[in-house]
């Protein structure tokens, strides 16, 4: 192999381990929105198998099988993050009310909308 190719293949190598900012500007709430990914996802692989077995038909069990392991992953989370992440949960939550009814009424109006 001649040393331009190689020294462009080690070049391209390279350039793929080099310092990206593009990877360091996520800011701190997609930080927080991805770490609370994550503990859904554990409790997701912890129920699994319950439900596989059939368990998903005992609700009352389930739910509290569901709760303590929110419990658990939650438990590692800051003062600052959980008041973060209720706030984007209710504010979420508000949007979707005000987009099921723009102008704040509670009853249908003439073309069947709330």
């Amino acid at each position: 192999m001649d040393p331009q190719k190689r020294s462009a293949i080690i070049k391209d190598a390279m350039s793929k381990f080099k310092y990206n900012p593009k990877l360091q500007t996520k800011s701190h709430l997609e930080l927080l929105v991805e770490k609370a990914k994550r503990s859904t996802y554990k409790v997701q692989y912890d129920i699994k198998p319950i439900l596989a077995a059939g368990g998903g038909f005992d609700k009352p069990a389930l739910q509290d099988m569901v709760s303590h392991l929110y419990l658990e992953e939650f438990n590692q989370y800051s003062r600052d993050e959980l008041i973060n992440l209720v706030t984007m949960m209710h504010t979420e939550e508000m949007m979707n009310t005000i987009d099921a009814s723009p102008f704040g009424k509670d009853t249908p109006d003439q073309l069947g909308g709330v």
